[in-house]
């Protein structure tokens, strides 16, 4: 009865709300309708020179049908094709094999004659036309290779002669929907929008580049867009006259001109704050994967409009807050790859780091900007490469912001927009950075480090409070850094923990041409802020994170042969040197302005390995009505929630991988949060090793072996436990389910909530990590099942209960 209740109710025509997330315009790792890999990159005449994957998940029960179109770098759609998904299944597709192979799902592709047998827990979706679904295309014929190699890599697509740039490599983008059917028809088809297109938020996806010959890999999640709300084919939701009351959407400019928005997509930003390394003592090197919005093209000289995209804005800041902005007109076409010294303003004293401000506002639309989105790419020694998806200033739903005072004289400052008091944890200034795990080899400097940056996007100075945490949630040490307007400051956690502070005091901080003042700051004990730590605390620091042991206390966190922990980074009001375990923190000191970002790199130079992702930006929203904060565990009973951030979800979906030809690793970085232990009890901090409420493991459903229905998936029925912090494989049988069929790749339903008696969800945060042969590895958040405000999950039908595993409302 509960299953057939379940697909009556999923066949209805419309929800009357979104299911899975708020109705916000913020883009969060969260199931969405639409994936967007913003830039790909593919070497067609060596199979290891360089290519682009990607995964789509569906993690919910039914059916799905995904089309994937690829788009050359000035949008015009090449070739699209279907992927067929049984319930909770995977399709990793290499744009190699595609490509120059022709082949999209190796080696029979992904339609239901070749998935005739469907998981034990997948339910077929009575909503879908799955009548030309039975034999879709797994390997191209030669003439549709060849049209395919010509458009992106010579801009030729039959008698059309320059919808695309001329490059070395095959380069474009790619998009994925959740449509009803497996039609023939693509985004540039009128009757896509009217006929094929659903709004399920099901999908969830990520992308790596990978290049042999250069031991070169990176990857970060895909773009989630979800569709606002939820439910319905577009037949009825135009005649329902549904509307999320998007100024745009992802999808407007190829609608009809009645219903502009019928996609219901949320809408990309146009500004972001790109973290940028050019040369130093790691001889690293940036170049920017731009995405951007260009005008539907109808003819095929339209194309070519794509290729010069101006931009509203560009300016560099280098450490020092010094500035450089546009000094003549910048155009990037709808996908890129440029490198920082391209066309980008260039700072004329020799600086190796900063950020970047970007308005990329092309100014078709008036006082809506144009669509965009950024990811910054890093590369050093020949061997370290990792990619960060860029902070974005505002939302989809901003307005457009007019140029700078940096680059136009009389300009307007540049500032965070204001966003959503939404829920969702998205990539934009935040008053909270949690970096979820750090690992340090004390012994040498070229051993496991963590670094990280936190960047000050207003022109006002701030104060930063870093807090690092032993994996049992204990605050070792908390110490400031002095930020004046536009400013950055790194911290290599090696030196952190070998006593070496970077110098940040106010005294320290040289102040930039357009920078200003805070008055709302004490700044009084910020003049001479340390720079060295006495080798005592140096020791018990050490002690801490590598014994679990502090001044007699012996349980604050686990045994590691490498200093582990995670951190946190808060704006405040002064300098003092109280840490979040202390009351008066949270009545003196703390403040909710959103203006800062970060990103974290986990380097190994010994072991050649490299990653980065972003760190997790907690968004402070006072007055909003959250069932928990992020640090509500940690204030009085009174005043639970007077941090006002944002809290975390509990349930994440996350990829792995293990073995097959790469010989890929994945270990899963995870922040939970801690029970409500005051520092003077330490004794204590033990308790801090958490129930887990639920692991589900399964595998690619499409691996083509046949009659392995039970053995495909797994769960984890006997209670196990993780602390605050942790990086664990996922061979790790004392935590994860272990497959019995050779499966190497798939992914994880991971329900982190710990079944306290509180009816809200415990905190967490998943990062994939990812490593091989000594010279690839990648890191990446996992998507959310939910968000901070979702309930928790209960136990699935997979394991020992009866719910359906999806999407949390």
């Amino acid at each position: 009865m509960k299953r057939l209740l379940l697909l009556l109710l999923l066949a209805t025509p419309l929800a009357a709300a979104t299911n899975a997330n708020d109705d916000s315009c913020d883009i969060s790792v969260l199931p969405a309708a639409t994936l967007l890999l913003p830039y790909f990159e593919v070497d067609l005449d060596s199979i290891n020179g360089g290519t682009t994957l990607f995964t789509i998940t569906n993690v919910t029960n039914l059916d799905r049908v995904a089309h994937v179109t690829l788009w050359t770098d000035r949008a015009f759609p090449v070739v699209d094709f279907n992927v067929y998904l049984t319930g909770y299944d995977v399709q990793s597709i290499n744009l190699w094999d595609v490509l120059r192979r022709g082949v999209i799902a190796p080696d029979s592709g992904t339609g239901t004659a070749v998935t005739p047998r469907r998981g034990r827990y997948a339910d077929p979706n009575p909503a879908l036309d799955l009548s030309t679904c039975a034999q879709l295309p797994g390997v191209l014929d030669e003439p549709a290779m060849e049209r395919m190699r010509r458009a992106f890599t010579e801009g030729v697509a039959g008698e059309c002669e320059r919808v695309g740039g001329t490059h070395a490599r095959a380069a474009g983008y790619a998009t994925i929907d959740v449509v009803g059917s497996c039609t023939a028809a693509g985004p540039a088809d009128p009757a896509y929008w009217t006929r094929d297109l659903r709004y399920d938020n099901v999908l969830v996806g990520d992308y790596q580049y990978v290049e042999a010959v250069q031991n070169l890999a990176r990857g970060a999640p895909m773009v989630h867009i979800r569709a606002i709300p939820e439910g319905g084919t577009p037949e009825q939701r135009g005649r329902a006259g549904v509307d999320a009351g998007f100024a745009r959407t992802f999808y407007g400019r190829y609608q009809p001109a009645g219903t502009p928005r019928l996609d219901g997509r949320q809408p990309l930003p146009a500004q972001f704050a790109a973290r940028w390394i050019d040369g130093g003592p790691a001889a690293f090197a940036t170049s920017f994967h731009v995405w951007r919005e260009s005008q539907a093209a109808t003819a095929c000289a339209d194309f070519e409009r794509a290729e010069l995209l101006d931009a509203t804005d560009v300016v560099a800041f280098d450490e020092d807050e010094n500035a450089a902005g546009l000094s003549s007109p910048f155009t990037l076409p709808a996908s890129s790859r440029t490198s920082l010294t391209d066309g980008y303003p260039q700072l004329p004293n020799g600086a190796v780091a900063g950020w970047m401000y970007m308005n990329l506002d092309a100014g078709l639309h008036g006082r809506t900007a144009t669509q965009n989105w950024v990811v910054t790419s890093m590369r050093a020694l020949g061997r370290f490469s990792t990619d960060v998806d860029a902070s974005a200033f505002g939302n989809g739903c901003a307005p457009a912001a007019l140029p700078s005072e940096v680059t136009l004289l009389g300009g307007q400052e540049i500032a965070p927009a204001t966003t959503d008091d939404s829920c969702d944890v998205a990539l934009l200034p935040a008053a909270t950075l949690l970096l979820p795990y750090f690992e340090v080899d004390l012994d040498s400097a070229l051993g496991e480090t963590t670094l990280f940056t936190i960047t000050n996007t207003g022109a006002r100075d701030r104060i930063a409070r870093v807090t690092l945490w032993t994996d049992y949630a204990f605050p070792v040490i908390s110490f400031n850094v002095y930020l004046t307007g536009y400013d950055v400051h790194s911290l290599n956690l090696y030196d952190v923990l070998q006593g070496r502070l970077v110098p940040s005091g106010a005294a320290a901080s040289p102040r930039g041409r357009y920078a200003d003042r805070n008055p709302s700051l004490d700044a009084s004990a910020c003049a001479s802020l340390p720079v060295s730590i006495a080798r005592a605390h140096v020791e018990r620091m050490q002690e801490a994170f590598t014994r679990g042991t502090t001044e007699g206390c012996d349980e604050i966190g686990y045994e590691h042969d490498n200093a582990v922990g995670y951190a946190t980074v808060d704006v405040v009001r002064n300098c003092s040197d109280r840490n979040p375990s202390e009351a008066a923190y949270w009545t003196n000191d703390i403040a909710y302005d959103n203006v800062l970002t970060g990103d974290s790199q986990q380097v190994n130079q010994r072991e050649h390995f490299a990653q980065g992702s972003p760190l997790v930006h907690v968004r402070a929203m006072p007055g909003h009505d959250f069932p928990r904060t992020f640090y509500a565990r940690l204030q009085s009973a009174a005043f639970p929630r007077r941090d006002a951030r944002q809290p975390l979800p509990s349930a994440f979906a996350a990829r792995w991988i293990e073995g097959g030809a790469s010989q890929l690793r994945t270990s899963y970085k995870i922040w939970r949060e801690g029970a409500p232990v005051q520092t003077a009890e330490c004794r204590k901090h033990f308790t801090n090793v958490a129930k887990i409420s639920e692991i589900v493991r399964f595998d690619d459903a499409e691996n083509g072996v046949a009659g392995i229905i039970q053995c495909r998936i797994t769960c984890l029925d006997t209670e196990f436990r993780l602390p605050a912090s942790s990086r664990t494989s996922v061979s790790d049988t004392s935590v994860y389910p272990q497959l019995t069929n050779g499966a190497v790749s798939g992914w994880m339903f991971v329900n982190l909530d710990d079944e306290s008696n509180d009816e809200r969800a415990a905190q967490a945060w998943i990062v994939t990590s990812m490593r091989a042969e000594g010279r690839y590895s990648v890191d990446m958040d996992a998507a959310g099942m939910g968000n901070g405000c979702s309930p928790g999950a209960p136990r699935s039908e997979v394991g020992v209960g009866t719910a359906v595993i999806g999407p949390r409302p």
